[in-house]
């Protein structure tokens, strides 16, 4: 005895076959996706993780010889003996920095850019504030100067009436 409806039971057969077949694949390409992912996100943030530690120490080592170029530049118009040795060691430090730029692939090269050019104008100021501080001292020393000179040809001329006066009294002979 056959069953009447055979081809109907068959074709029903391989769409339920079909069916499960594209669930198969569909449920193992998730489980295959979602072990592959996590190892190209380890990769990416490894990769990340490198260029943000990279960029960290470029940070570190930059500002360690900034506030070394800093605390240099605050002594440099005190009673620094040789003051010109210590501009020449500031801009040979700051010319290290700008080096250290140049080599650097950094996104924050401008920045860093700027902080050099700024310690850079503020050592040529204090070179010419120490410029400024000696002619002032000299101009106050020569005004000192000035004043007694001034004071002593006041007296000379004083005493210069004085002698006037007493030949004009003199007998003419």
């Amino acid at each position: 005895m056959q069953p009447t409806n055979k081809s109907e039971r068959k074709k029903a057969f391989l769409n339920f076959l079909l069916l499960f077949l594209v669930s198969v694949i569909v449920i193992i390409a998730t489980i295959f996706a979602s072990r592959e992912v996590p190892f190209k996100d380890n990769d990416q943030l490894r990769s990340e993780g490198a260029v943000a530690s990279k960029e960290r120490d470029f940070a570190n080592s930059f500002f360690t010889q900034m506030s070394d170029i800093g605390t240099a530049l605050d002594t440099i118009n005190t009673k620094v003996e040789k003051p010109e040795i210590l501009d020449a060691t500031l801009e040979e430090k700051i010319k290290k920095l700008n080096v250290m730029l140049e080599a650097d692939s950094s996104g924050n090269k401008k920045f860093y850019t700027n902080i050099v050019f700024m310690l850079d104008n503020l050592r040529l100021a204090r070179k010419d504030s120490r410029t400024y501080v000696g002619k002032v001292q000299d101009m106050t020393a020569l005004l000192a100067k000035n004043k007694e000179l001034t004071d002593r040809l006041d007296t000379t001329i004083t005493a210069n009436r004085g002698l006037r006066d007493y030949i004009a009294r003199l007998p003419v002979r």
